[in-house]
């Protein structure tokens, strides 16, 4: 496997059919990850991208609806809202004191 996560670590497990998961810093990868990335963010066929309008749409939205929100707007603030402290501690996890994160 040619996929290296973003801290570096190449040594990924099998977290399921479509992601790895990083043990070293509990990130989630996609399996369709390349050494080129920028066909998954730039894709000449928008229906190939990671994140396009259909995922949060098509997706995302309709598992926030049973949550309460509305609209794609308030599904966007929870998301990051529950996502907001699982990403400092896993960043924070990479520095040591004093360090400062913005």
């Amino acid at each position: 496997m040619s996929i290296t996560c973003w801290c570096k670590n190449t040594k990924l497990l099998e977290w399921n059919k479509e992601y790895y998961r990083c043990p070293a810093c509990e990130t989630l990868l996609s399996a369709r990850l390349r050494d080129d990335l920028s066909a998954l963010y730039q894709p000449e066929d928008k229906g190939e991208s990671l994140y396009d309008s259909g995922y949060w749409f098509e997706k995302m939205l309709p598992l926030y609806k049973k949550m309460g929100c509305e609209d794609l707007d308030d599904a966007m603030l929870l998301h990051y809202r529950e996502r907001a402290g699982i990403w400092l501690k896993a960043i924070t996890r990479h520095l040591l004191p004093p360090a400062r994160v913005l």
